[in-house]
């Protein structure tokens, strides 16, 4: 099924306009309605030929390492790597798949600010 035929029949529309390997755009992100102010293409944080797509509303946030690791790298990622494997989520089988999801999303963004808070 072609790009063409695949919105035609969803309704989605793809959001991506920017190349995301080399000179292509292979990757693509597909909404029911557009509802993000921003889309941008960035180079991916892991070992990848593929950029990173960020689709967000505001501000994009900055992430700083605490400094309570006395600026040693390899020490805060100790301290992730530990907290990691201790780490458990469960998920709620409910009904309401829009608040697990909700849950979800609250928790990580809970995470990302005790390990990389605003700068």
């Amino acid at each position: 099924m072609s790009v063409i035929e695949f919105t035609t029949k969803t309704g989605f529309l793809s959001i991506v306009d920017q190349l995301t390997r080399g000179s292509s755009l292979l990757d693509k992100v597909y909404v029911s309605e557009s509802c993000y102010e921003h889309i941008k293409v960035v180079n991916s944080s892991v070992k990848s030929d593929h950029e990173a797509i960020f689709a967000y509303n505001g501000t994009i946030k900055t992430a700083v390492i605490q400094e309570v690791y006395a600026g040693s790298t390899c020490q805060f990622f100790v301290v992730c790597q530990q907290f990691a494997k201790s780490f458990e989520y469960a998920v709620n089988m409910t009904d309401d798949v829009q608040q697990e999801f909700d849950r979800f999303y609250a928790t990580i963004w809970d995470l990302l600010d005790r390990f990389y808070p605003e700068a």
